[in-house]
């Protein structure tokens, strides 16, 4: 930030995407991350809420979904509602 004088970074869309960006010292499974995500929302009743969960989970997930075509588990995640599907 002293190079460029800029007072902060908008990072919200990479973060969603891969919430280690600022970790340069690991690269981190996106499964991983994704599970220790939904670990979280467990141990954490009625701190989050399904959809916006659910929206995350997308973007962890977006690159998997599109480069592997996974379309029927992206299309699966699309359908749940919450744990009773499985979530």
């Amino acid at each position: 930030m002293e190079f460029t004088g800029c007072d902060g970074v908008m990072s919200s869309e990479s973060i969603l995407e891969y919430p280690a960006l600022f970790d340069p010292n690991e690269i981190y499974d996106m499964d991983d991350l994704t599970l220790e995500y939904l670990d979280f929302y467990e141990k954490y009743p009625g701190e989050g809420n399904f959809k916006i969960v659910r929206a995350h989970l997308h973007k962890f997930m977006h690159s998997g979904f599109v480069n592997h075509g996974f379309h029927d588990l992206r299309d699966k995640l699309n359908r749940t509602t919450g744990k009773e599907d499985g979530m």
